[in-house]
């Protein structure tokens, strides 16, 4: 499965996850359905991310099959010319079909991010000519419900002449935007739809409202994002709703104002990119029945709920990121066929050959040049096997399709340099060239002739002390009853004797050339690793103390 495709499944796996999530919680508050769809979305954001960190767990939906592999020697090579065009499409046309793919996303993304450019630039127009209200009254509301909301930023109030509906925006600033007829507003109007923008601020929104339109626009493709982009919209004007109810508005009363303010004023498509509108009459039936229900539950998210509500869609998405699966499919018989050049001439008609016994094409193993290892493979010790799928086409070119099996540290892209270098005749079939699709697999050993140590770890026996010399103590530093620890960095070789490579901590009175003479004449068996002897590298302490 390509990367994109792996993203794209994944990515639904995870939002039709969040559906279910979400209709378990529908007696839940709002505010939790909120969170829940936007953690949702932003884990949708960081899979590539987590596809690319986190380690991949391979599990096969069907048992693995074998490729038959049959060896061939083509006795006339004209039919071979003469037939070179029958064999399956080539690879420009996949080449062909993955860039007009990837043209076709990136027109949507960039189409999709003008759009909120629009946006972002039609609501600062109408900042510019909005103009800013004086009065005390405004001034005393607005300062009164700072305090309630404990909002500690400054917020700009502005009114714009054209019939808007009231709104906000800003991510560091944030503007509330209202009409020029909510000057004649009454008090208590005035009062509730302060307190809804208030709340809209106080969670953040103007923010997740741009987080929300650059997620669709990288992920327009997939309905899923779509609809939970409409979900984080619905959820996030009933929280709003349920934070001015619990401030003590009464519902009949606050719902009566929606409708007037909804009836009365309209909600512009372009500022909605960039903003957050309060009156939207897609989404008015379903406030209303919300606002009007006293058995809902209108409390906010609590800071624990929101660090386990993150903490589960953290592990769901490394979960989901991790699991890799690979449906074996059985693959149609190879054809490998030997070249051997003869002069043309007729050759009677061949009754159709029997494919040979299945197998699988292998190198690595001593019967082709081996992989060259990187550099990062040596040093963790990394072998196995990477597994290719090819196709060979009617010229004999070599083409990787896929990586079946991998190993990490560069030497997946080394398999495929090795396999590259292979050189084949056209497969045949009753005389006529074919193409073939096979299994590669790429044996990765360590050479014995490695001669780089190792540490101590999963694997490794530590090298066992045969003979020691203990370190004597010089005069000097008997007299001066003086004590302490010398530490070595040291290498056990393969036959068992002592390399000082590196002092790391020394000591006064000649005390560290005695440590260092005395570990030299140590004897150890070797460290052992896979039933051989490696060199291993360790630390070592010498105690200097006086009885």
């Amino acid at each position: 499965m390509s990367f994109a495709l792996n993203v794209i499944a994944k990515s639904t796996i995870i939002l039709l996850c969040t559906a279910v999530l979400a209709l378990l919680l529908r007696r839940a508050s709002a505010s939790m359905r909120h969170a829940v769809w936007v953690l949702a979305i932003a884990s949708v954001l960081l899979l590539p991310l987590a596809l690319v960190i986190v380690p991949q767990f391979e599990w096969s939906a069907l048992p693995q099959a074998s490729t038959s592999v049959t060896f061939l020697a083509i006795q006339n090579l004209a039919g071979a010319a003469a037939s070179a065009k029958l064999g399956l499409k080539s690879s420009t046309t996949y080449l062909s079909a993955g860039v007009a793919a990837a043209l076709a996303w990136v027109f949507g993304v960039t189409f999709l991010l003008m759009r909120l450019v629009i946006g972002t630039v039609h609501v600062r127009r109408m900042a510019k000519t909005a103009a800013a209200d004086r009065g005390d009254s405004w001034c005393e509301l607005m300062k009164e419900l700072s305090l309630t909301f404990r909002i500690r930023t400054s917020i700009r109030l502005l009114f714009s002449n054209e019939h808007v509906s009231p709104m906000t925006w800003g991510v560091l600033r944030h503007t509330i935007l209202l009409p020029s007829a909510a000057r004649e507003w009454s008090e208590k109007r005035r009062r509730l739809v302060l307190a809804h923008e208030f709340a809209h601020v106080k969670r953040n929104d103007g923010l997740m409202q741009v987080f929300i339109q650059i997620v669709c626009s990288l992920h327009w493709f997939n309905p899923l994002v779509w609809y939970a982009a409409h979900r984080v919209r619905i959820e996030r004007e009933r929280a709003c709703d349920d934070h001015v109810l619990t401030l003590g508005a009464t519902a009949t009363d606050y719902a009566d104002h929606l409708v007037q303010i909804v009836r009365g004023l309209r909600a512009s498509r372009s500022l909605s990119f960039a903003a957050v509108s309060m009156a939207q009459s897609t989404q008015l039936e379903t406030r209303l029945i919300s606002i009007l229900d006293s058995g809902v539950r209108r409390r906010t998210l609590s800071t624990p709920g929101t660090i386990l509500l993150c903490m589960f869609a953290s592990l769901l998405t490394t979960s989901i990121a991790a699991i890799r699966v690979t449906a074996a499919v059985p693959l149609p018989p190879v054809f490998v066929a030997a070249t051997k050049i003869a002069p043309p001439a007729p050759a009677p008609k061949a009754a159709p050959q029997p494919a040979a016994a299945p197998q699988r094409t292998r190198i690595g193993n001593g019967d082709a040049k081996p992989p060259i290892y990187t550099d990062e493979a040596l040093k963790a010790h990394i072998e196995g096997t990477v597994t290719l799928e090819a196709a060979v086409d009617l010229e004999g070119k070599i083409k990787i399709l896929r990586v079946v099996k991998r190993l990490g540290y560069g030497l997946d892209e080394r398999a495929i340099g090795a396999v590259l270098d292979w050189k084949f005749a056209p497969a045949t079939r009753n005389g006529a060239p074919v193409e073939a699709i096979t299994q590669v697999d790429v044996d990765f050993k360590i050479p014995a002739s490695f001669n780089e140590t190792i540490t101590i770890g999963p694997g490794v026996t530590p090298p066992t002390i045969i003979s020691r010399v203990e370190p004597q103590y010089t005069d000097e530093a008997r007299d001066a009853r003086y004590q302490g620890t010398v530490v070595v960095s040291a290498t056990i070789e393969k036959d068992g004797t002592l390399k000082v490579d590196k002092v790391l901590r020394e000591l006064d009175y000649g005390l560290t050339a005695k440590a260092v003479e005395a570990l030299q004449q140590w004897k150890f068996k070797p460290g052992m690793r896979n039933g051989e002897a490696v060199a291993v590298s360790l630390k070592i302490e010498v105690n200097f103390n006086l009885r």
